[in-house]
């Protein structure tokens, strides 16, 4: 059965001017996508080159977004970089992550 991973992207209660931590709450959901393939994710990258923080173990990272526009799945013109261009570059956000089965 093949595998994917789903990523919600969000904004930070607080306005995103420092990393993501356990007690961030969330506010305004920029996208939910799913990533169907064998290639490393856009998040994967980030995690690789030190770009994301892992806040909890099951899944939830925060990494700015300058970061995750910089990824070249974003910085292409793809479907969410209109969305991402809303954020101020140096604004932290919080990516949930979770595994899908399709």
């Amino acid at each position: 059965m093949p595998f994917g991973w789903g990523y919600n992207v969000y904004r930070q209660a607080d306005g995103g001017a420092s990393p993501a931590t356990e007690a961030s709450r969330k506010n305004t959901q920029l996208f939910s996508m799913i990533w169907r393939s064998t290639d490393d994710s856009w998040l994967d990258i980030l995690w690789k080159a030190g770009k994301a923080l892992r806040i909890r173990p099951d899944g939830q990272y925060t990494a700015t977004a300058r970061d995750v526009m910089d990824c070249s799945y974003f910085s292409d013109g793809g479907p969410y970089s209109s969305l991402l261009a809303t954020c101020r570059p140096d604004e932290w956000l919080i990516i949930d992550v979770w595994d899908d089965w399709f």
